[in-house]
């Protein structure tokens, strides 16, 4: 049974406006491709074995670890204060800043 959208597809449209990402991310965007692509290939092979395609499932986590460092999860950009919409806004620098001025603000 073919995929609606591949891993890798989704993953490259989770970043394709993402004004979060700059170039010194390009390993980690790199290496979120090579899991993308990796899960891709097993699940699409017909000859793969159900153990070999739930191993490949046990990348999926590293997956989201990889979107969550590049702001690219609700939960991530909730964490730094931004909404979804304004994550095309603003720069990830310019994030890190307003929240660390919070941070002073208040305390903490």
């Amino acid at each position: 049974m073919p995929l609606e959208q591949s891993l890798l597809s989704a993953f490259n449209a989770a970043l394709e406006d993402n004004k979060q990402t700059e170039k010194v991310d390009a390993a980690i965007i790199e290496t979120g491709r090579s899991i993308a692509r990796s899960i891709d290939s097993i699940l699409a092979d017909p000859t793969a074995s159900a153990t070999d395609k739930t191993k490949a499932l046990y990348l999926a986590p590293h997956l989201v670890a990889i979107l969550r460092e590049l702001l690219a999860t609700p939960a991530a950009r909730k964490a730094v204060g931004i909404a979804a919409a304004d994550t095309k806004k603003a720069s990830r620098l310019q994030l890190i800043k307003d929240q660390a001025k919070k941070a002073q603000q208040t305390g903490g």
